[in-house]
């Protein structure tokens, strides 16, 4: 976690460096009509994609090492403890549910430590590095960049809890789903056997039909917050041409100050939007921790765990 933690602040800070590229590139290159110095300029901007593609790269890698471990880690201690619970467990607890327990929730909280907790550091990262360097090139600039700034932080305010619950919903009932689906398989002959099949028919359609409502009312969610994210990134973008295309006409702006900076107002909101979903997600992935947590604290009878040490 360390060496990735280091590769996504590397990365991070070549991302928002980019622009900054480009903009030397039009005021040295483009506006003077010249070329020189373009071998030093394209050496050194190769050299920083390099950079950027080996640290993504490593970082990957890194995370697929951390997601498998973690999950492979969680689904150990599940079986093993597992072993040492009494039959009364079992009694209790149907074979789907506790699938759902050990299966599903042990990897969405390995690739959310391994992927979702990466992510949401490069975008801190970037973030900040896109705020540092608007405000190192131009401060009236970045202040209108930001304008919007408060208007995306209402929507996701708004958002967020609503698309958390309807997530945390849809997630509950696939779990419901998933052990429905079990208990059905194995307990085919038993349901046969009792005449109990139309029963266990109108569960399972109750179930997705409850699934199916779920998920469209997640869906219509996202359709109305990405866009409004997507139309203020827009606007802002549209606030910056228009006003650093006023100072460029005045030349009090150069050209390239301007298109860094509709860079920046287009990228800053995205990572803004996808810090606070990730925020939800972690939230949302609560309910995984509570029931692994609940399954590993489940105490065992004392023969159990002496029989299990003895082996």
């Amino acid at each position: 976690m360390i060496a990735v933690v280091a590769m996504m602040l590397i990365s991070a800070g070549v991302d928002a460096s980019i622009p900054l590229f480009t903009s030397y590139a039009v005021n040295n290159f483009v506006v003077a009509k010249t070329t020189v110095g373009l071998r030093l300029f394209i050496l050194l901007y190769v050299a920083v994609i390099l950079v950027q593609a080996i640290t993504t790269i490593l970082y990957s890698r890194q995370c697929m090492i951390i997601e498998m471990n973690t999950g492979k880690l969680m689904k150990h201690d599940c079986f093993l403890h597992l072993q040492q619970l009494p039959l009364s467990y079992y009694n209790q607890n149907s074979v789907g549910y506790i699938l759902a327990r050990v299966m599903s929730d042990t990897s969405r909280l390995g690739g959310m430590l391994a992927w979702t907790s990466i992510h949401l550091i490069w975008n801190l990262f970037y973030v900040v590095g896109i705020l540092i360097a608007m405000f190192l090139v131009n401060v009236r600039m970045a202040l209108i960049a930001l304008a919007v700034l408060p208007v995306i932080v209402v929507l996701i305010v708004v958002f967020q809890p609503r698309l958390l619950a309807a997530n945390r919903k849809v997630r509950d009932l696939n779990s419901q789903i998933t052990g429905q689906f079990n208990e059905g398989i194995n307990g085919a002959k038993t349901s046969k056997v009792l005449v109990i099949e139309d029963r266990n028919d109108e569960e399972f359609y109750s179930t997705t039909e409850q699934m199916a409502k779920a998920s469209v009312h997640a869906s219509r969610l996202n359709a109305v917050f990405l866009p409004l994210i997507s139309f203020f990134g827009s606007f802002s973008a549209a606030l910056v041409l228009y006003s650093s295309g006023l100072l460029v006409m005045q030349d009090a702006l150069s050209y390239g100050v301007l298109s860094a900076f509709i860079t920046y107002a287009i990228s800053i909101l995205e990572p803004i939007s996808q810090i606070a979903s990730t925020f939800a997600e972690a939230m949302g992935a609560q309910v995984n921790i509570e029931r692994i947590t609940a399954l590993l604290d489940t105490p065992c009878t004392m023969r159990a765990v002496y029989i299990w040490n003895i082996c």
